[in-house]
């Protein structure tokens, strides 16, 4: 298994990608500078090297799609369609309204049931969003299991609390975590 943190922002995911190896999980954590190369990232893990992707941390703000659109595709959510269960629904890319959605599909996946299986393989799958940005444009109406981090200064602990919430983070591991990034206790 692995961590996959998607940022088009390079210079600020380092610290992120500092604390989750400082936690020490025992599971790589992977790096995609855009959302067009996060298909093929989790397809690999998942075939190639059989550790499939546990947890996708993904920024908001980015060129392309955003984080938000991001985990729609990645979690089956396509506008009328609310949960991956529901995709045999979608007869035809052209039935995805979005059209930045319809053509990340359709650039992406091979076919509709290549996307049936992507989003079978993930339902699993813990799910981060974060922005850079302190207003956090268009994330207020975010399914329930999809948790929004803030990232301000110092927001890397919210996001390993998240992961340890979610059980991906042992309580040994988070508290040598929050340890090397001065955080002592839960908030």
């Amino acid at each position: 298994m692995s961590i996959l943190i998607v940022d088009d922002e390079e210079h600020r995911v380092h610290r992120l990608i500092r604390m989750l190896r400082a936690a020490d999980l025992g599971m790589p954590i992977e790096y995609v500078s855009s959302s067009e190369d996060v298909v093929e990232m989790m397809d690999s893990l998942a075939t190639e090297t059989r550790k499939p992707c546990r947890a996708l941390i993904t920024d908001h703000n980015m060129d392309g799609l955003t984080g938000k659109q991001l985990l729609q595709v990645v979690t089956g959510r396509l506008e009328h369609i609310a949960a991956p269960a529901d995709l045999h629904a979608l007869a035809r890319w052209d039935e995805v309204a979005d059209r930045t959605l319809r053509e990340h599909l359709e650039a992406n996946f091979q076919s509709l049931e290549h996307y049936r299986v992507f989003c079978a393989r993930h339902t699993a799958l813990v799910k981060v969003l974060y922005s850079s940005q302190p207003w956090g444009d268009g994330v207020n109406d975010l399914p329930g299991d999809i948790p929004f981090v803030l990232k301000v200064d110092g927001s890397e602990p919210s996001v390993i609390e998240l992961l340890h919430d979610e059980g991906l983070v042992d309580d040994e591991a988070w508290s040598r975590a929050m340890r090397r990034f001065g955080r002592s206790r839960r908030r």
